[in-house]
């Protein structure tokens, strides 16, 4: 029969295993505590196994390693993809910007060469249509200027109950006095006040005031979101080739059309959904105002009608900074 040494021999894979029953995992134990050989030899059937712990703890670091790594390189991936996009993105939004503004800035210098000039007609057409009460309204204002000499002509059209007709403006420029008449009516006006009835820049007010958007600055941020907020597109309108920028959301819609040969507004369209909507267009003709346009017709057969109007002094200082 083996003797107990011989018999612990033989339990100790099992014991290094940890397969043994409690009971005999103990005696083993026992054994080895009081015998020095048996003790020595468990070291040595240890020492002579593989570290697969340590193996297995390394192919686990290894691993999430290579996880690691891969998440990485995703990750940079998509911040390389981000910055990509948002410089082009930032790139196409200061061209479109630069675009429009260039195009914008041409037209502002015509008008102010316009206003340089001696001899034109600006003629702008208004119509409108208020959805809520469901009328229309046309609005036709002519400008005539000739050697500081003016002319307005305002001739309305509307299916609702305002004035319709025909008015007439004569007057110098930067004079207190103008002379008013109501063809319908046949009355004329003979109007004096403590201030200016027209001022040169004042002809092209509609023109300047149509296009103020592109001329106000809003700062780096504003300029860029709102002026390349605008779509464009090319366009023909009465057989002009136009450039259109448009502007729209849920609620309303700008459109502004410049015509491509002259850099010049012609037309703008407003519609705000379900309220109102107005359409302008703009002509400007140089060099064919006679001196019989700006100048007072014969008066005879109308009622003669002076007026005076002296604002305060304060009030005179609003509008002499303002205007």
């Amino acid at each position: 029969m083996k003797n107990e040494c011989e018999v612990i021999k033989d339990l100790l894979p099992g014991y290094i295993a940890g397969i043994l029953s409690n009971d005999t995992e103990e005696a083993v134990n026992e054994h080895i505590d009081n015998c020095e050989n048996c003790k020595k030899m468990l070291d040595r059937m240890k020492s002579s196994l593989p570290n697969t712990s340590n193996d297995s703890d390394e192919k686990i670091e290894i691993d999430y390693l290579k996880k690691h790594n891969k998440k990485m390189r995703i990750l940079k991936k998509l911040i390389l993809f981000i910055i990509l996009f948002v410089v082009v993105f930032s790139f196409g939004i200061i061209i479109k910007y630069n675009y429009i503004s260039s195009i914008m800035q041409k037209v502002s210098n015509n008008i102010k060469e316009i206003e340089k000039q001696n001899n034109y007609v600006v003629t702008i057409t208004e119509h409108g249509i208020d959805y809520e009460r469901e009328k229309d309204y046309s609005y036709i204002t002519k400008y005539y200027y000739k050697d500081d000499k003016y002319k307005t002509e305002k001739h309305s059209i509307a299916n609702f109950d305002i004035i319709n007709g025909n008015t007439y403006n004569y007057g110098e420029i930067d004079s207190n006095s103008q002379i008013t008449i109501v063809d319908d009516t046949k009355t004329v006006y003979k109007e004096n006040r403590n201030y200016v009835y027209m001022k040169k820049e004042y002809l092209l007010r509609d023109l300047k005031n149509a296009i103020q958007i592109f001329d106000t600055n809003f700062g780096l941020v504003g300029n860029l979101y709102m002026k390349s907020n605008y779509q464009i597109r090319n366009d023909r309108y009465n057989g002009k080739e136009c450039y259109v920028f448009k502007s729209d959301c849920s609620e309303y819609y700008f459109e502004y059309w410049i015509e491509k040969d002259s850099m010049m507004l012609i037309r703008t369209v407003q519609d705000i959904y379900n309220r109102i909507y107005t359409e302008n267009t703009y002509e400007l003709t140089r060099d064919i105002v006679k001196d019989e346009d700006v100048s007072i017709p014969d008066l005879d057969g109308y009622t003669i009608k002076e007026t005076n109007e002296n604002t305060s002094d304060e009030w005179l200082e609003i509008y002499n900074n303002v205007f």
